[in-house]
């Protein structure tokens, strides 16, 4: 697809449809194009694919536009069926939903009687609770969070995938995920299985994914937990940080689909003839600290 073409098309469609959006700027070698919505202080950027067998991309590096930005990722598939006509128009409903929504918040706010009774102590508490560590309140963090109907889909999809995850202690930002079916005529499935009989474990690798705050924008953080895996197998460093590039600033994509990254993660360590298990200390946990400081030794190592 000719990036002059479609930006053409775009702003010939803005411009018909007599929309406050506009294409403010494009760039040809990264195939990509900005709108701008000087009425709604809105600002994204759309990746154009280069075939018909590559995806569109939408995303925003300002945070007020998170909102809109997964609206849009909720009401247009962007896959090769898409068209820049129906991301257009996507992004014009999502910014419409969110001024009606908007507009409900701060009358709501104004200090009117609503009918509805005010939360509890009790109630407070349980937040506070939940997400005390958190700068963002709980609207935007499971707005943040556009993969979370995916996961809950993994929960209950472990026989197909081999992949049983779910939120660790109700945090939306932590989950833990288990490996499962390792099959035994590999290394590592006869290693599990031996684990499993000599620890009285299950058969599985425990997984840690943990988002960061501006998640989808950046990528999340995953690592073994146990069992431990013997040196430079199954792409998992020394501290249990899983090796691949797409999670990674450089290789990650906001359009990415953590279901797909999950059983890609799975694929990788399967795919190491050598995967196995430690020797020794099998059974200890890694902790957060190492698989940090591994993940970044990774990262300078590659220059990734």
């Amino acid at each position: 697809m000719d990036i002059s073409l479609i930006k053409k098309e775009a702003t010939d469609y803005l411009q018909s449809s007599k929309s406050d959006l506009q294409v403010s700027d494009a760039d040809e070698n990264l195939r990509q194009i900005q709108l701008t919505s000087k009425t709604n202080n809105f600002t994204c950027i759309i990746s154009c694919p280069a075939s018909d067998k590559e995806s569109w991309g939408i995303w925003s590096d300002i945070p007020s536009c998170f909102a809109t930005v997964h609206l849009v990722w909720e009401k247009c598939s962007l896959d090769s069926s898409c068209s820049i006509k129906n991301l257009l128009q996507a992004v014009s409903e999502a910014l419409a939903a969110n001024s009606t929504e908007s507009n409900k918040v701060s009358m709501c706010d104004d200090g009117s009687d609503s009918g509805e009774e005010s939360s509890t102590d009790e109630d407070d508490d349980f937040d506070m609770e939940l997400y005390a560590d958190r700068d963002i309140d709980m609207e935007q963090e499971l707005k943040q969070l556009k993969e979370y109907d995916y996961l809950r889909a993994l929960e209950k999809s472990e026989t197909k995938t081999g992949i049983d995850a779910r939120p660790f202690e109700n945090d939306l930002f932590v989950w833990r995920v288990k490996l499962t079916d390792i099959p035994l005529e590999t290394k590592l499935g006869q290693d599990l299985l031996h684990y499993s009989q000599k620890y009285e474990e299950e058969p599985v690798v425990h997984l840690e994914m943990q988002f960061p705050p501006n998640y989808p924008f950046a990528p999340p953080f995953i690592r073994v937990l146990k069992p431990r895996f013997k040196f430079l197998t199954g792409h998992v460093t020394v501290g249990g940080s899983i090796c691949m590039q797409m999670l990674t600033n450089s290789g990650w994509q906001p359009t990415n689909d953590i279901e797909s990254i999950l059983i890609q993660v799975r694929a990788e360590i399967l795919g190491d003839q050598n995967a196995s298990l430690a020797d020794y200390d099998t059974n200890k946990t890694y902790s957060f600290d190492e698989a940090k400081v591994a993940f970044q030794r990774m990262v300078k190592k590659y220059k990734w």
